[in-house]
């Protein structure tokens, strides 16, 4: 570090002399440091976790605050070191690109031990070492901002667009904006916040030359940045953190709020007056004519577009401070002609937003303006074209404002014709939170929309096949509004209280779709149509002529994904579960099935063994489903091709249990012809030792009901083969071991569930949230959920296989699945007790001593529903007789 400072001092020498030779050498130095502090940020981010060394180490050393408190302050040291500013420009813009990353990167790593030293340190922070870091640069970084934005502010747009210069920026408004957490520098900070406010802020807020060409050339940008500006701000780039930096004054330090909103309003008024400067009827920006670059300098439009966007950012004040409401509802009132109809398209985009983050409550005691809005907001959603932009961002606050059930209540009256009119814009928009404002619609609106329900689908289904005809006329494979189309659709199919009034029609309107399922090669939707069939085959809990037609069809489906099931998975389960009675049992349909079922358990498409466990859970489907007559002639060509399988030895072990949960399947549908298929290929006692083996990996309860009545149904056979006759004991040992791990799962669950209630519980009163909570892509989970996240089985990691397994069989619908394996298991001991009271006194006490007690309280275990507070669970109990005295 020393020597790299003294060679930029020496080569600075003499009017810069010495420069192009030691440049290379510099250069080098510079790199290395920028490695060590890029590397020292990741270590840090290692270390998060609170207590660990590396942790501690990064927060309490000296050295390393020392070290990048040195980097950051790298250059040319100016002749007043109360100039000192820390943005290089020598002119050089290989040194002064690769310089200014390094502070950059500099100030990324003090930055994230800065806001990690307030939580930790809350009490005593003066006396780290974080808060030397913070008095060096504090006077720097200030200068450096006011430099930029202030004194070169002509420069100031060119170097937003050098990403090492705009990195840059980003940091140093980032340090500010933690250090404003110190209350330390609160006296510092009530001297320089209308500076910071004024020339700082507002100035990176403005929207830039290209931001303005954005609004046509790249609407989808210039909305997502608008909105992240006034959320996350996760993009951190300058006009976010310099949002983020101003949210910090506002919450910190006293005065700036009302200053900030006061400001606002005022350059609204001034924007949108005749005025051709402030005079003193402007309170607050008439003291900053002669002083403020961001006022004297910036055009009425951006100034307007400016503190609209300003606003929109500060309505998380709301809930504290309704004079802010108050305030912004008297300009948006006042001027509501000049913004809703004569403004450009940006400071119509920024009144979007505004109406956004302010609609739930605004206008309250004014139908008419609330009217207008409305209508502001859905007509521009049908914009198109150069004005795409308003629309997006219409769309997008329609969309957040449904969200909340005040906006909802006061929308209501309004829903009818609004879907009718939203029927006509299915035909020309092609906005993505449109479409979501129609699922929302639909959702919480679904009986006001009745009316409107069949001319909706028809329009969905119309704009379908408008958009698929014009990307197969231009070649392209994706279209995101065939997507956003059948998102409705599907929302639409989903809401039961459509059905059964609506079946019929519903279906009818959706056949012209369904008939892609002829060509599923060409169109990249063919998923979104099985699920419509399927949710409709569940609907109507049948097949019905139409669906029977589309059976055919889905022949195509599996071709088109190589013998696997994907999507079509569920819709197959419902043809079967449905169709058990008179649909399915027809020959050409059950061969048809059942030669699918086993194409796909030797499918050798890639993740094969997870296709092929598919397959195999069908097949339980099959045998639980349908009658034992149907069934039987079919079990013997499955047994052999499901122990053919299990001949080739899977690697996965989910793949081996379900091909033994299918042969246990076949158990229950017929055990005599199911024992004495296995036993002609001399495979009894391999098949039946692997099952005994392999049941203490059953954790599903799916699965443990497949094993416990399988194996429950062989014990009630009077004759088995040698083997198996030999192994009842083993039979009745493992239904009891797995039984009795199963109740004790239950129970832990039921515990962890209360628990997670609790912790989330315990936190909802909780205001320490914010929006600093969250930076660099990570998010910081309240600990008390944490504790528990060990146990979630959606923990953020990538899924395993085993994983996309148990949600498959979740999804299931199948006759085991009803069934208590306690009462069946129950039942067949008495059965057996009832038949041969000593044959089966003697297999239990042939069980280990503990067993023979577990076996005991199995008998008096049936499930049942206990409620929590987080939900219904389905566990088993113990179930005690009182005695009658």
């Amino acid at each position: 570090m020393a020597n790299t400072s003294t060679l930029i001092k020496t080569a600075a020498e003499n009017n810069g002399a010495q420069f192009p030779a030691l440049l290379p050498q510099i250069l080098q130095y510079i790199s290395i440091l920028k490695n060590w502090a890029n590397t020292n940020f990741y270590c840090f981010k290692c270390g998060l976790r609170k207590g660990s060394l590396l942790y501690s180490y990064y927060m309490t050393s000296q050295n390393i605050i020392t070290l990048i408190s040195s980097i950051i302050l790298l250059g040319i040291p100016p002749v007043d070191p109360q100039l000192w500013i820390l943005f290089s420009n020598t002119g050089l813009a290989e040194f002064d690109n690769l310089l200014n990353e390094l502070k950059a990167e500099g100030l990324k790593l003090g930055n994230k031990i800065l806001k990690h030293a307030h939580t930790v340190f809350a009490e005593n922070l003066t006396a780290q070492p974080v808060h030397t870091y913070c008095k060096i640069l504090y006077n720097p970084i200030f200068s450096t901002l006011v430099n930029i934005c202030m004194k070169e502010s002509a420069k100031l747009e060119e170097r937003l667009e050098e990403n090492a210069t705009s990195d840059f920026i980003a940091r140093c408004l980032g340090f500010v904006k933690h250090l404003l957490k110190n209350n330390a520098f609160y006296a510092v900070f009530g001297q320089t916040k209308n500076i910071f406010t004024v020339d700082i802020v507002m100035m990176l807020v403005k929207a830039t030359e290209k931001e303005v060409k954005s609004v046509t050339a790249d609407p989808s940008n210039f909305v997502n940045l608008a909105i992240d500006v006034c959320t996350r701000q996760s993009s951190k780039v300058p006009k976010t953190e310099a949002i983020g930096l101003l949210e910090a004054l506002c919450t910190n330090i006293d005065g700036s709020l009302s200053f900030t909103i006061i400001l606002c309003t005022e350059l609204i008024r001034y924007g949108l007056s005749g005025d051709t400067e402030p005079t003193g009827s402007y309170m607050v920006v008439s003291q900053f004519v002669t002083t403020s670059v961001f006022i004297a300098k910036t055009p009425k439009e951006l100034l307007v577009e400016t503190a609209l966007l300003v606003l929109a950012d500060l309505s998380y004040t709301t809930h504290q401070r309704k004079d802010v409401t108050a305030l912004v509802e008297n300009i948006m009132t006042d001027y509501v002609d000049a913004l809703f109809e004569n403004a450009s398209q940006l400071v119509k985009c920024r009144v979007a937003l505004v109406m956004k983050c302010y609609g739930r409550t605004l206008y309250e005691k004014r139908v008419d303006l609330f009217e207008r809005m409305i209508k502001f907001l859905f007509n521009g959603v049908a914009l198109e074209k150069e004005q795409k932009a308003l629309a997006m961002q219409c769309a997008d606050a329609l969309k957040t404002l449904t969200e909340f059930d005040v906006f909802r209540a006061r929308l209501k009256p309004y829903i009818t014709q609004l879907s009718i009119e939203m029927c006509k814009m299915v035909e020309v928009v092609d906005v993505p939170a449109f479409y979501e404002l129609l699922t929302r619609t639909i959702d919480h609106y679904h009986e006001l929309v009745e009316g409107q329900l069949l001319n909706m689908l028809n329009a969905l289904a119309g704009r379908v096949n408008k958009e698929y005809q014009a990307m197969r006329l231009e070649g392209k494979n994706t279209n995101m509004t065939i997507n956003q189309c059948w998102n409705v659709i599907r929302a639409i199919c989903e809401q039961d209280a459509f059905f059964p009034k609506y079946l019929e029609d519903i279906e009818t309107a959706m056949l012209p779709l369904f008939e892609y399922m002829l060509k599923p090669k060409e169109i990249d939707f063919d998923d979104d149509i099985v699920q419509v069939i399927t949710t409709l085959i569940e609907h109507r809990q049948g097949i019905s002529e139409n669906m029977g037609r589309l059976f055919g069809c889905l022949v195509n489906f599996f071709d088109k994904y190589e013998k696997m099931f994907g999507s079509m998975f569920q819709t197959m389960n419902a043809y079967i579960y449905y169709g058990k009675d008179t649909f399915l049992p027809a020959k050409e349909r059950m061969e048809y099935v059942i030669k699918i079922c086993l194409e796909s358990l030797f499918s050798t498409k890639s993740i094969i063994e997870m296709n092929n466990s598919e397959g195999a859970l069908l097949i339980q489907i099959l045998l639980q489903t349908l009658e034992t007559e149907v069934m039987t002639p079919y079990i013997p060509i499955i047994i052999e091709n499901l122990l053919k399988r299990l001949n080739t030895k899977p690697s996965a072990n989910y793949l081996t249990r379900q091909i033994y949960n299918a042969i246990l399947c076949a158990v229950c549908n017929n055990a005599e012809v199911t024992v004495a298929k296995i036993e002609e290929l001399k495979c009894t006692e391999p098949v039946f030792l692997g099952i005994f083996q392999t049941a203490s990996n059953y954790k599903v309860t799916y699965e443990i009901k497949v094993l416990a009545i399988g194996l429950s149904t062989l014990l009630l056979q009077p004759h088995l083969p040698s083997y198996l006759e030999a192994s009842r004991v083993a039979i009745l040992s493992t239904i009891v071991e797995t039984l009795t791990n199963q109740t004790a799962r239950d129970a832990k669950a039921l515990i962890r569930a209360d628990k997670r209630v609790v912790a989330i519980e315990g936190d909802s009163d909780s205001d320490d949230y914010s929006k600093d909570d969250y930076e660099d892509g990570e998010v910081y989970f309240v600990a008390t959920v944490c504790r528990f996240a060990s146990d979630s089985e959606d923990d953020g990691l990538p899924r395993e296989p085993e994983d996309d397994v148990k949600m498959t069989i979740r999804m299931l619908k199948g006759r085991i699945k009803g069934i208590d394996e306690y009462e069946f298991f129950g039942r067949v001991i008495k059965s057996l007790n009832a038949s041969n009271p000593e044959a089966t006194k003697k297999m239990a006490l042939a069980l280990p001593e503990f067993q023979q007690g577990q076996l005991k309280d199995l008998l008096q275990s049936k499930r049942i529903t206990v409620k929590n507070r987080e939900e219904d669970n389905n566990v088993a109990r113990k179930i005690l007789k009182v005695r009658k005295k």
